[in-house]
């Protein structure tokens, strides 16, 4: 009964973890200011990370998620805190001046 027991909350413990982690985009970014835009600047995609396996770039500037402007990097990085494995959100950015947008799933 004990290992039941054992094995029933180690279980458990993982499934709340697994419900609870935050989604992991995968870049660094920096504040983009531009002179027709401002967003958030991917300065690097890490190979981790759901943005490389979802075709984002080093260069490519994020201007919305979800239809939530970003304006500069805190925005992306307060927006995505929220976000947990599992979810999916719809990003717009701009790469050599033509807007594209993708969606992204955060996986484990």
């Amino acid at each position: 009964m004990r290992k039941f027991l054992l094995s029933f909350l180690c279980l458990c413990s993982i499934i709340t973890l697994k419900a609870t982690d935050q989604g992991y985009l995968g870049v660094v970014v920096n504040d983009y200011i531009g002179k027709q835009f401002n967003g958030a600047l991917i300065i690097n995609v890490m190979d981790d990370g759901a943005a490389k396996q979802y075709g984002l770039l080093d260069n490519d500037i994020v201007t919305s998620i979800n239809n939530f402007p970003i304006v500069k990097k805190s925005d992306l990085v307060d927006y995505l805190k929220n976000k947990n494995w599992g979810d999916e959100v719809q990003i717009t950015f701009n790469r050599n001046g033509i807007v594209k947008t993708t969606k992204i799933f955060f996986r484990i």
